[in-house]
C-alpha cells in the first residue's frame, strides 16, 4: 500500500471512486472536485490523504481545519473530515486513513482539536462496530446528531470526536439541535 496526500492529480481516480461507491447525490461535480483538491493541495496544515493499492486508489480522506457545525461565539475551529471513501473489501484502510489523519493533526499542533464529520450510515456503523480503533486513534466520541436529508432520500449521521487527553465537559455539546442548526448541516452537506 502506498500512502499519498491529495492532491490535483488524484481527480479523475477520486470522480472513479465516487462513480463506484456514491450515488448520485453524494458524488461532488467534476468542477467542484477540481476546485476542492486544489484548495486542499494548496491550504495548510496538509491533513488529506490517499491509499493507493496495486497502481489503484482504494481509498481517500479528505480533511482540514474548519469552523465547528456547533453555533458558538466565538466560532471554534475544528478538523473536518468532508469526505472518505474505502473500497468494501478494505476494511483495514479506515484504521490507516485515520493513523495519518491523528499523525498529520499531531505534526501540525492541532492535536487539541475536536474531529467533526457527517456521515452516511454505513459508515456510522462501522465506527460504531469498532470502537476500538477511535480508542487507538485518542478520541472518544463525544456526541451523535441522526437527521434525514429528504433532497438526498439518506439519514445522516454528524458526530463529534474529542482527543482523550484533552475531552473537557463542553455545554456547546448537546445532542439537541435546534431545526435551525439542522438545516445549516443539511445545506453545507448539499454544497457538496
Amino acid at each position: 500500500m502506498i500512502e499519498e496526500r491529495v492532491c490535483q492529480e488524484h481527480l479523475e481516480e477520486i470522480l472513479r471512486l465516487q462513480e463506484e461507491h456514491y450515488s448520485e447525490p453524494f458524488r461532488t461535480p467534476p468542477e467542484r472536485l477540481s476546485d476542492r483538491l486544489a484548495f486542499i493541495q494548496t491550504t495548510p496544515p496538509f491533513l488529506s490523504w490517499a491509499l493507493r493499492s496495486q497502481d489503484r486508489l482504494s481509498a481517500y480522506m479528505f480533511a482540514f481545519h474548519a469552523y465547528s457545525c456547533v453555533s458558538s461565539q466565538p466560532r471554534e475551529l475544528v478538523v473536518s473530515i468532508d469526505d472518505l471513501i474505502i473500497e468494501p473489501n478494505r476494511p483495514h484502510d479506515l484504521f490507516r486513513l485515520l493513523s495519518l489523519l491523528r499523525d498529520s493533526v499531531q505534526e501540525a499542533g492541532l492535536e487539541t482539536l475536536p474531529v467533526e464529520t457527517t456521515c452516511r450510515r454505513g459508515a456510522y456503523e462501522v465506527i460504531h462496530k469498532h470502537p476500538r480503533i477511535v480508542d487507538r486513534l485518542g478520541y472518544e466520541l463525544i456526541v451523535e446528531n441522526v437527521f434525514w436529508v429528504p433532497e438526498m432520500g439518506e439519514e445522516l449521521t454528524w458526530m463529534r470526536f474529542h482527543p482523550v487527553g484533552c475531552s473537557q465537559i463542553n455545554t456547546l455539546d448537546s445532542s439537541a439541535w435546534s431545526e435551525e442548526l439542522r438545516e445549516e448541516v443539511r445545506a453545507r452537506q448539499l454544497q457538496r
